[in-house]
């Protein structure tokens, strides 16, 4: 048990090695309806408070995007073994580039969100593009 939750402790901190540390590129979710908004530096997503209008944008790489979300599922992978309430699995993520010159980078990812409630979401489909609002 202890060397679990050793390796538990130093996935986490990998984790937010990648969300911080070494890589200006942030992800930002948020939704904004009418006077309602809600935004939040980060990766962020969950089957309890799953919002399919939810968006989510890029300041800096697009290329350290994939990174930032893996790290997201390892942290939420890790707080779920210390006894959060929901993870997610990320089954794919890759930069979609049609045409450089006219159309920028995004980031499409798919994953299921897992929880001890409601059993979850599977293939959560999410694109995250450049921002522009902010």
């Amino acid at each position: 048990m202890k060397k679990l939750l050793l390796a538990l402790s130093l996935m986490l901190v990998v984790a937010q090695s990648y969300s911080y540390a070494g890589i200006d590129t942030k992800v930002i979710t948020g939704y904004i309806a009418g006077n309602k908004a809600n935004i939040v530096i980060g990766f962020q997503d969950s089957s309890f408070s799953y919002d399919p209008n939810q968006t989510f944008c890029f300041i800096g790489r697009v290329s350290d995007v994939c990174k930032i979300v893996k790290a997201s599922e390892l942290k939420m992978g890790a707080e779920y073994s210390q006894g959060a309430h929901d993870y997610m699995i990320v089954k794919s993520c890759e930069i979609v580039d049609p045409d450089p010159e006219r159309i920028p980078a995004v980031v499409k990812t798919v994953y299921s969100l897992r929880d001890d409630y409601t059993g979850g979401i599977d293939d959560v489909e999410r694109t995250i593009a450049r921002c522009t609002k902010f």
